[in-house]
Order: C-alpha cells, then sequence, then structure tokens
C-alpha cells in the first residue's frame, strides 16, 4: 500500500482506533445516542405534523424542517465536537500521552488525522444518527440531490475547520485550559455575535467563517416563499445570499466559503505539522506568515474593491446599502476598520515567528559551536526572513 493511501486508510489509523474504542463504548454513549435520536425525531415529527394540520403543502413543511436540522447538527459536530476536540487533546497532555504519540513510527499527518476524525468520532456517531431524518426531508420535501451534497460538503469543510482549529490551538498553546475555552469562544462567536454586531460594519467577510452563506444561498430559497425570500434576507445570519465580490470578480458564497475556510485549514494544519514535528519551531515559518498576512489584505481590499471604486455596496453598513449616503463612512470608517484588522493580524503574526531573546542566544550560541559565522537561513532562531 502507497504512502498516501495509508495515511487516508484513516479506519486503519491507530491513534482514531483508540479513540473509537474509547468514545463509542455503548455503557458511556447511549446516553448521547438517545439525545440525538430524541430530540431530532421529536422536532422534525412534531413540527411536520402541526404544518401539515394547518395546512401547509407536505413538501414544504418537510423542507422547512431542514435549518433547525441543520442547527441540530452544528450544535452536535461544531459545538460539542470542537469541545470534545479541545478537552481530549487537554487530557492528553496532561497524561503525557501526547508526547509518546511522537515516538510512534507514525507520520505527523498520520497522527493529525487521528486526531482529527478520532477526537471527534462519538459526534460523527451522533450526525449519522440523524440522517434518516434528512432522509425524510429530502424525499418528501422533493429536495435535489446536488443541493443536499453541496450544502453538506460546505458543512464538513466548517467542521473540519472548527476541529483543525482546536487540535493547532491545543498543540500550540502552553495554557491548555484557555485553549479549550478559546476554541468554544471562536464557534460561539463566529456563529451567534459577529453576524449581528462586527459584519455590519463592513467586516461581512468574516461571516463567510460559518456556514450561514452557502444556507442563505441554498437551502433558505427552498423554504421561503418567493414572497417571504427578501424579507427573510434582511435577517443578518441570512444576509450574505448574493454573489460576493473579489475584485471585477463575482463568486457565489459556496465559492468564497470553501476559499476562504479552505486556506485556514491548511494554515492550522501547517501550525500543528510544524509543532508536532519539533516543540521548539514556530508555529509559522516566516514566508508563510507574509503571504499569509498579504493575502488577507488582498482578500479584504478584493471584498469591498467595488464599494471603493464607486460602483456598487456589496453588503449594508448600518443597515444601509446605498453608496451615495455612505460616501463618509466608505472614506473614513473603511480605511481605518480595516487598518485596524491588518495590524492586529501583522501583529499576531509577528509574535508567532519572531523569536525571543532567550531562543536568539540560543541560536547564536548553536551557530558558534558549528563554527557557523551566523544563524542557519532556516532556523527558527533567525530575526530576518528564512
Amino acid at each position: 500500500m502507497s504512502a498516501v493511501s495509508e495515511t487516508l486508510a484513516i479506519w486503519r489509523n491507530p491513534i482514531f482506533m483508540r479513540y473509537a474504542r474509547s468514545r463509542l463504548r455503548i455503557r458511556n454513549a447511549i446516553v448521547w445516542y438517545l439525545v440525538a435520536v430524541i430530540i431530532t425525531s421529536f422536532s422534525v415529527t412534531m413540527s411536520y405534523i402541526v404544518m401539515v394540520n394547518s395546512g401547509i403543502e407536505a413538501d414544504m413543511a418537510a423542507r422547512r424542517q431542514w435549518i433547525p436540522l441543520l442547527v441540530f447538527q452544528g450544535l452536535i459536530l461544531m459545538v460539542k465536537g470542537t469541545g470534545a476536540v479541545s478537552s481530549s487533546l487537554i487530557q492528553d497532555k496532561i497524561d503525557q500521552t501526547l508526547d509518546y504519540q511522537r515516538l510512534t513510527p507514525l507520520t505527523p499527518t498520520q497522527c493529525l488525522l487521528g486526531y482529527l476524525f478520532g477526537l471527534p468520532v462519538l459526534e460523527l456517531v451522533m450526525f449519522a444518527l440523524t440522517l434518516p431524518h434528512l432522509v425524510f426531508i429530502v424525499v418528501v420535501g422533493n429536495i435535489p440531490l446536488f443541493e443536499v451534497v453541496s450544502v453538506y460538503f460546505s458543512f464538513f469543510v466548517c467542521v473540519i475547520l472548527y476541529h483543525m482549529t482546536a487540535i493547532a490551538v491545543g498543540i500550540v498553546m502552553n495554557r491548555w485550559v484557555l485553549g479549550y475555552l478559546l476554541s468554544i469562544f471562536m464557534v460561539v462567536l463566529i456563529n451567534m455575535v459577529l453576524p449581528l454586531f462586527i459584519s455590519q460594519l463592513g467586516l461581512k467577510f468574516i461571516q463567510f467563517l460559518s456556514v450561514w452563506p452557502v444556507i442563505s444561498q441554498k437551502v433558505l430559497p427552498l423554504v421561503v416563499t418567493p414572497e417571504a425570500l427578501n424579507a427573510a434576507m434582511r435577517n443578518p445570519y441570512f444576509s450574505m445570499a448574493g454573489e460576493v465580490p473579489i475584485y471585477n470578480l463575482m463568486v457565489t458564497p459556496f465559492q468564497f466559503t470553501l476559499l476562504l475556510q479552505g486556506a485556514l485549514i491548511v494554515t492550522f494544519f501547517m501550525m500543528a505539522y510544524r509543532r508536532w514535528e519539533s516543540a521548539s519551531k514556530h508555529s509559522l515559518s516566516k514566508p508563510y506568515s507574509m503571504c499569509f498576512l498579504a493575502g488577507f489584505i488582498a482578500l479584504v481590499i478584493g471584498n469591498v474593491w467595488p464599494a471603493i471604486t464607486g460602483q456598487f455596496l456589496p453588503f449594508q453598513v448600518f443597515g444601509q446599502n446605498d453608496l451615495d449616503q455612505l460616501t463618509e463612512v466608505i472614506a473614513v470608517a473603511f480605511p481605518a476598520i480595516f487598518s485596524f484588522a491588518s495590524w492586529a493580524l501583522a501583529g499576531v503574526l509577528l509574535a508567532i515567528v519572531v523569536p525571543g531573546h532567550h531562543a536568539y542566544v540560543r541560536g547564536l550560541r548553536r551557530a558558534a559551536k558549528l563554527a557557523k559565522l551566523k544563524i542557519a537561513g532556516n532556523a527558527t532562531a533567525i530575526t530576518s526572513v528564512s
């Protein structure tokens, strides 16, 4: 078997098998199984029956169960699953089994994939128990299969992003409990707080770190009448259903979500990979950090380019989308907000890649010991771009 196929064979991964055996024991997991089945069955069945009895067509009544089901599935995988990833990783650090895994012949990629799919394995089974209700909604609601596949593809990309973030934070941060709280806070912040507040200031692209834009684009038109669609899109959670500008190019919310979340998944995976290889390494290399910062700035500018050039306002700001009435806001507030966000990200990246005084001194001593004139260009102790 090739190295790639061996790495992708998650079911044969020892770390995955370890957590599957420990977290899926019937005695411990049966309560969570019942919670998933009972809540989903009760909510979908009762809501469907009430809607049909009130005169709503059967297919529309079934379709309207999709968003509540997605919310419940999100609570399982994004909230409970992310918490399980963080807490289990913390427990491994406390028990020092995380260091033991580094001594095994598994590659860093195999180890990280084992943790990525093994730590939330109970939540994955809970999600699977809700799938019969999804089949009922799709069949009775006559929902196109392509829409279902695209929504859940984006859904799982978002789940992987949150779980990968929890792994990276758990491995990188020394204060483990803080890493756990940070992971949960991030999920709540992105999905509940930002759509209501910060996104109204023009940082709408942050909403694409959640699955709400894809739900707005693909699910909302199926569950509400055409007359109520415009009113529903004024809801902050469903306000990103339109196309997203990247300079003069327009992409769908589905495409933009995959682009943004995919880049972050690669970044967090790289952070965890580097720290897994060596605890003394910086979480990111200096060239990658510079490229990441440049990409962030280019994406932010591209997202508001139509507003800057006076073409149109691609999103609402403080409830307004009239470009003429928001000229002063665009001229003053946009540069201030985006400059602050860019400098904040630059400060975080500098803190990651620039060595401290002691690390720099150790690098000088190692270079002297090896009879070199300066620190090696690829060493983490160097203070310039490597």
